[in-house]
């Protein structure tokens, strides 16, 4: 059975990625050094998305 719990969390890191990007992209007042660390956690975050994704990857082959 698949784990709802790591797929839910995946699901809510793909939303905090959503909304730094549409921060960065959408926002005419942000900055170079406002945008450094938005997206130095967004790419944390992808990472974590990673693992996440590793660990429910296995309970689709069985």
């Amino acid at each position: 059975m698949i784990d709802f719990e790591r797929k839910e969390k995946v699901a809510s890191i793909k939303a905090k990625v959503l909304g730094i990007l549409s921060m960065v992209i959408g926002d005419d007042l942000y900055n170079k050094e406002m945008m450094v660390p938005d997206l130095t956690n967004l790419v944390a975050l992808l990472d974590e998305m990673a693992v996440m994704v590793k660990r429910i990857e296995p309970e689709y082959l069985k």
